[in-house]
C-alpha cells in the first residue's frame, strides 16, 4: 500500500464518518420539542404576543407616529427573536449533552451572547448576500458553509470571525445535507404562507375592501402558524450543530486504525 493509497483511504473514511443524517436531525428536533414542549411553547407564546402587537397599528393615525411604531416593532421583533434563538440554542445543546434544560439559564445566555451572535449573523448575511449577487447556487453554498457560525458563537463562545472559520471547517462534507434540513423545515411553512396569500387574493376578486379584510385574516393565520412551528425553528439549528459536532468528533484520528485494517 503506497502513501497515496493510505491518504486516499484516510480521507474517504474521515469523510464518510463525518456525514450527518438529515432524517436523524429532523427526527431528533421533533422529539426534543415533544419532550420540552411546555417550556418551548412558553417562549413561543411570548414571541406570538410580541408579533400580535402589529394588530394595534390600525388604531394609529398615518404619518410619523405610525412609521415610528412600525420601526420600533420590527426592531423589537428582531432583537427579541435573536435573544430567544441564542438562549434556546444554548439550552438545547446543554440538554442534548445530558444537562438540564433551563429557561432561566437560556435567558441569561440569550442576553450575554447576543452581541457575538449578532456579529456572526451580520457576517453570514453579508457573505450569503454577496454570493447571491453572482447566482442563487453560490448564495446557498455560502449560507450552508457558514450556517453553523450562529450556534458556534453561542455554544463555543466564539467571536464572529472565529465562528465563521469554524463553521467552514465543520460543514465541509455536509453542506447539501444542511440545505436539505433547512428545506424540510422552512418549505412547508413558506408554502402555507404563500398559499394563504394566494387564496385571499383569489377570494377577494379584486375588491380592495374585501382584500383588506382578507389580509387581516392572513396576518392572524401567520401569527398562529408561527406560534405552532417556532419551537421547531428555535431548536433545529442547535440539533443540527449537535449532529455536526458528533460527526466531527467521530472523524478524528481514532478512525485511522480502520485504514490499516
Amino acid at each position: 500500500m503506497t502513501m497515496v493509497d493510505i491518504y486516499d483511504r484516510t480521507e474517504l473514511r474521515m469523510q464518510e464518518s463525518q456525514l450527518v443524517s438529515v432524517g436523524g436531525v429532523i427526527s431528533q428536533t421533533f422529539s426534543f420539542v415533544g419532550r420540552h414542549c411546555v417550556a418551548l411553547y412558553v417562549v413561543a407564546l411570548a414571541f406570538a404576543a410580541l408579533n400580535s402587537v402589529q394588530f394595534f397599528k390600525i388604531m394609529l393615525p398615518k404619518g410619523t407616529t405610525l412609521t415610528i411604531f412600525n420601526a420600533a416593532l420590527v426592531a423589537t421583533q428582531l432583537i427579541g427573536g435573536m435573544i430567544a434563538q441564542v438562549g434556546l440554542s444554548h439550552a438545547t445543546v446543554e440538554a442534548l449533552e445530558g444537562r438540564p434544560f433551563s429557561l432561566q439559564d437560556a435567558l441569561r445566555v440569550g442576553f450575554g451572547r447576543f452581541l457575538p451572535y449578532l456579529g456572526a449573523a451580520f457576517l453570514l448575511v453579508l457573505a450569503a448576500g454577496f454570493a447571491s449577487l453572482l447566482l442563487i447556487i453560490p448564495g446557498i453554498i455560502v449560507f450552508c458553509m457558514y450556517s453553523q457560525s450562529l450556534v458556534l458563537s453561542v455554544v463555543e463562545r466564539a467571536g464572529p470571525i472565529l465562528a465563521m472559520s469554524r463553521s467552514r471547517q465543520m460543514t465541509r462534507y455536509n453542506r447539501w445535507r444542511i440545505f436539505a434540513v433547512y428545506l424540510a423545515f422552512y418549505v412547508p411553512y413558506l408554502l402555507f404562507f404563500f398559499g394563504v396569500g394566494a387564496y385571499a387574493a383569489i377570494a377577494a376578486k379584486g375588491n380592495a375592501v374585501a382584500l383588506a379584510g382578507k389580509m387581516m385574516n392572513i396576518q392572524i393565520a401567520t401569527v398562529v402558524a408561527m406560534f405552532v412551528v417556532s419551537p421547531l425553528f428555535f431548536v433545529m439549528p442547535a440539533v443540527l450543530y449537535h449532529h455536526m459536532r458528533r460527526a466531527e468528533r467521530s472523524g478524528g484520528l481514532g478512525n485511522l486504525s480502520e485504514v490499516f485494517a
